[in-house]
């Protein structure tokens, strides 16, 4: 994965991302749009074969931009982390079962 910075401004962010689509971009908009803070965030693909989507986020102001995504970043890490120890305990369960 690769990402681009193409515009920064005061309160909003706009990103070139290759190497993802709508996978975790999906995921990133969802978390960012839970934050009061964020005022809109939301991917566009320019072409569904090419592996390359633009981001953009604009937040109400108070915190940079920068800091409001990695906030989302951190927060999307930790329910990840929280999903594998919750299926690694199943997987456990299960063998034991088994």
């Amino acid at each position: 994965m690769e990402v681009k910075i193409l515009k920064v401004g005061k309160n909003e962010l706009e990103l070139e991302i290759k190497g993802e689509t709508y996978t975790l971009l999906n995921l990133l908009q969802k978390t960012l749009l839970e934050d009061k803070r964020v005022e809109a965030a939301g991917e566009k693909i320019p072409h569904r074969l090419l592996e390359t989507a633009d981001f953009h986020l604009k937040v109400k102001g108070g915190k940079p931009v920068f800091d409001i995504l990695f906030e989302a970043l951190d927060k999307i890490k930790a329910e990840t982390a929280e999903f594998r120890e919750a299926f690694e305990k199943a997987v456990k369960e299960y063998e034991k079962k088994a």
